[in-house]
Parts: structure tokens; C-alpha cells; sequence
């Protein structure tokens, strides 16, 4: 019995080092497999032109080329496509002898070094294609370069360039110097990948309305990021609310707020909103900001516009914030340190009414007195039929302003508006300098959430009671009977006459 047991233990042992085996041989063969496709080697085609184009792949530099090729094809040479290589370094010295080379194509290649050349005899490269160069998925070895830069040295290497297509490239660093002085190019096609969203990348617009630039609507913006010690690139990071928008979108956004910011003012396009329900939205985030600008009203600002920033002018009246359409995907607004004494309830309600998003007007140091509390308070209660969505509601910064305390048709609901907005943003510190004005002072005088409205604002007492009415009449009555009882008395003593009703009662 043991005997079998040992047999039956030795069979499995060697049958499982026979899968083992085949398993490692396996593995050895993919490994080898990959090798073997990542070898270096170069396929010559020749066209009813008899010209010849060459694809290589695996080459550590184009001279490589010069191995595969006979010499008689050499100079018939026209085109050489790189798949798969990592150049440590570029230059046309090394093509010398193809003298009818006019285009270079990198396919899934990328370049460390752009060198000058220092021969004069090198081919005259008219046409140069990038295609899947450094790109997401070809940096995840460390190399010198993570995107691709454009340096007006770099073109000096290629004087004869008429054509450069960038296909699914990441490439930063692109400025208007590197193209300006480059006469010869005619064409620069960037598709899909990405291009660094630098705010003076606004040139590429300019360019493509001068027909000197393509780029299409899949290329997005990209910000390389560094996240490996040593200066090697691991992943390439995207800005965090610039990502999955495309560069041409973005780039419009911040030439037209550029064109119409007001000149005393700063308009940034700061990015766009993230992702809601899956899905991707296309509203920028762009900021104004008019801090001491000597404003005395609203101004006119970019289209897009969502946060403002009016804090220290004179501004007195805020209605065309609520009438203009510019204004209408406001997020946030800062009126704090201005002239404003009043807010028209109507038009705050009808702009209130039906945002897709919260809104917070900062009114702190004003000259408030009073709100429509009415109608702002429509947004925080549940009234049905109103029509008004509860979904968003508005933030009011109200500090600071002499509110007036005396009327109590405006005290009780201005405090309920206060508690409203305490419990939803549950910050006490916003509400502690909303107070009364004592003297015309708005800093020291009791805080609104903190008043106690039933003595404040308790109803005038009746100026007289029911029971008082009530004693009245009874008064009244008594003096009656007790006139008549007098008057009956001097009728019977005077004349002997008894009062008229004695005389109708029946006598017992």
C-alpha cells in the first residue's frame, strides 16, 4: 500500500515539473518572440518610380539604415519610415548619402537630442510626419525628454522643412518663436494627442486663421508631470480641469475672454468643471477680477464669466447682474467694500430661479438696511406650486451692514433667512458680524440670529380689552335704570302718577 503511494507521489511530481517545464519554455519562447520583432532591421520598397522607400525598425540612429541598403540604392532613396526606435540622438550628417531623401516619418519613435548638422551636403528634408510619438502609452520608460520641444535651433538642423505633420504627439513647449523665423514651412498639422495649454499658445489661433496652422478638434491640452526621483517620466498627468477638453475649445475660451476683458480688470480662464453623471462638461471656469478698479457700476464682462470679484469699488446699483445675460453662469460674486443700499427682490428672485448650481453674492460691508426677504426666502421653504427649483440655493454674505432693527415687518423673516443660511453652511463665523446698526454703527450692535423676536417685535396691546367693553355696557346700563328709578320717583310724588309699566302689570 505504501508502495503504491510513493508510485502514485512520484508520478504527479514528475508531471508537474513536465508542466512546469512547458510552461518556462513557453514563457522563453514569447521572450525570444519579442526579441526576435524588436531586432533591428530595415525592408527597402521600390515604386514604378524607381524610387525606394525604406521602413526600419528597432534602429538606434538613421545611419543605420546605410547597413541595409545596397549602394546603388542609395541614392534613390526618397522616403525612410522609423517604427519602434528610440534615437539617442538626430542628425541629417548621418544621410549624406541619400541624396533624394525628402521625407522622414517616426512612427512609435522618439528622439533624445536634436543635433545640428555640420556637413553641408546633407538632404534637403521637405517633409517631416511624427505619428505616435510621445505619446501616453511610449512613456512609461524613463527617457530624457517625456514630450516633444520645438526650439528655433531645432529647425536650424532642418532648413528645407515645408511640411510637418504631428500625429497623436504630446509636444510642449511649442512657442511662437520656434515657428516665427522659419520661412520655408508651409504646413504644420498637429491631430489628436495633445499640446501643452500654456495661456500664450493663443498664437496657434492666430496661425490657423492665417491658414499656416491645422489642428484638429481631438487634439487635447496636457501638462507633463514628473512623478519618478531621477528626473525619469512614469505616466504623462493632464491639468486637472483641463483634462479630456479639447485645445482648440480652450484656446477659444481664453482669446475671447481676453478680447473682452474690461481693461481695468484681470480675466483668467481657469479650467473647466469636472464630470457630472459620467459625463463630461463643457463650461470653463473664468475669473474676473476687478479688485480697486474705480468701478462705479457693473461692468461688462467676458461670456463664460463664473467668478467675479468687485471687492473695494463704488459700485451703487446691481441690478445688470441679474438682467445681463453675461452674467448668467455666475457662480460667485464678490460686492464687498461698495455703495449698495438696496437689492430689487423680482429681479434677484427671477435670476435665482431655475440655476443649475449654487450661487454665493458676497454683500458684506454695504449700506443694506433691509432685503426682500420675501422673495429670497421663496428659495429656501418648500412651498409647492411655487414652481421653484430647491435643488440649489443661494449664499448671501451680509455682514457688516447697518440693518435696520426697528422695522419689524422686515426683522423676523430677515432672521429666518439668517438661520437658513447658518444651517446650510454650517460656518457660525459669517453671521457674527451681522448685526444691528446702534447709532449708525454696524459693528457693535446685537447680532440678528441672537434677537429674541417675540419682545422685540411683539403686536400693541388692544386699546381696550373685551372684558373692559364688557364693564362699559354694564356701567351704561346701570346708569339707565338707576336715571329712570330717579325720574319715576319725582313723577309719583309730583303728580301721584305711576310709572307706565306698574300700571300694565297685572296685580297679584
Amino acid at each position: 500500500m505504501y508502495l503504491k503511494l510513493v508510485l502514485e507521489f512520484i508520478a504527479a511530481s514528475a508531471f508537474i515539473i513536465v508542466v512546469e517545464g512547458y510552461i518556462e519554455s513557453s514563457r522563453i519562447k514569447e521572450d525570444v518572440a519579442d526579441v526576435v520583432v524588436n531586432l533591428p532591421k530595415c525592408e527597402p520598397q521600390e515604386n514604378d518610380a524607381n524610387e525606394i522607400q525604406v521602413t526600419c525598425q528597432g534602429i538606434v540612429a538613421l545611419g543605420d539604415v546605410l547597413g541595409y541598403l545596397k549602394e546603388e540604392q542609395r541614392s534613390r532613396v526618397t522616403v525612410i519610415t522609423t517604427l519602434k526606435s528610440d534615437f539617442r540622438d538626430l542628425s541629417l550628417d548621418r544621410l549624406t548619402h541619400f541624396t533624394s531623401l525628402h521625407t522622414l516619418i517616426f512612427n512609435q519613435s522618439r528622439i533624445s537630442t536634436w543635433n545640428l548638422p555640420k556637413l553641408r551636403n546633407v538632404p534637403k528634408i521637405k517633409v517631416v510626419i511624427l505619428d505616435d510619438c510621445w505619446n501616453t502609452y511610449n512613456l512609461l520608460s524613463p527617457v530624457r525628454n517625456a514630450s516633444l520641444h520645438f526650439t528655433p535651433r531645432m529647425f536650424d538642423g532642418i532648413p528645407a522643412l515645408e511640411e510637418l505633420y504631428l500625429v497623436n504627439c504630446y509636444v510642449s513647449n511649442m512657442t511662437a518663436e520656434s515657428f516665427r523665423n522659419f520661412t520655408s514651412l508651409k504646413t504644420l498639422s498637429i491631430s489628436k494627442g495633445g499640446i501643452g495649454c500654456e495661456p500664450q499658445m493663443e498664437w496657434v489661433l492666430d496661425w490657423m486663421a492665417e491658414g499656416r496652422v491645422i489642428v484638429d478638434n481631438d487634439t487635447i491640452c496636457f501638462v507633463p508631470k514628473n512623478l519618478k526621483e531621477g528626473g525619469g517620466v512614469l505616466v504623462m498627468s493632464m491639468f486637472y480641469s483641463f483634462s479630456g477638453h479639447p485645445f482648440l475649445l480652450i484656446m477659444g475660451h481664453r482669446k475671447e475672454t481676453k478680447k473682452h476683458c474690461p481693461k481695468v480688470c484681470t480675466c483668467v480662464v481657469q479650467g473647466f468643471n469636472y464630470k457630472r453623471n459620467g459625463q463630461s462638461r463643457n463650461d470653463p471656469i473664468i475669473n474676473i477680477d476687478c479688485i480697486n478698479a474705480g468701478l462705479t457700476e457693473l461692468p461688462e464682462v467676458p461670456p463664460h464669466s463664473t467668478r467675479l470679484n468687485f471687492v473695494n469699488n463704488s459700485i451703487t446699483d446691481i441690478s445688470p447682474l441679474f438682467v445681463n445675460k453675461v452674467y448668467r453662469n455666475v457662480t460667485s460674486v464678490r460686492l464687498d467694500n461698495n455703495r449698495i443700499s438696496h437689492v430689487d427682490g423680482d429681479l434677484f428672485a427671477e435670476f435665482l430661479k431655475d440655476r443649475p448650481h449654487d450661487l454665493f453674492i458676497s454683500l458684506t460691508n454695504n449700506n443694506l438696511t433691509t432685503l426682500p426677504v420675501k422673495q429670497i426666502l421663496r428659495f429656501y421653504k418648500d412651498d409647492e406650486g411655487t414652481g421653484i427649483s430647491k435643488r440649489f440655493k443661494p449664499h448671501i454674505g451680509l455682514g457688516s451692514n447697518p440693518w435696520n432693527c426697528s422695522n419689524c415687518a422686515f426683522l423676523p423673516e430677515f432672521q429666518e433667512l439668517v438661520y437658513f443660511q447658518y444651517y446650510k453652511w454650517e460656518n457660525s463665523r459669517l453671521f457674527d458680524d451681522i448685526r444691528c446698526a446702534t447709532g449708525g454703527d454696524s459693528q457693535n450692535g446685537p447680532m440678528i440670529i441672537t434677537l429674541d423676536m417675540q419682545s422685540m417685535c411683539a403686536p400693541d396691546p388692544p386699546l381696550l380689552e373685551a372684558i373692559d367693553i364688557l364693564n362699559l355696557v354694564l356701567g351704561i346700563l346701570m346708569i339707565f335704570f338707576l336715571a329712570n328709578f330717579i325720574y319715576n320717583i319725582y313723577q309719583y310724588k309730583k303728580h301721584s302718577k305711576l310709572p307706565w309699566i306698574v300700571t300694565k302689570t297685572p296685580c297679584c
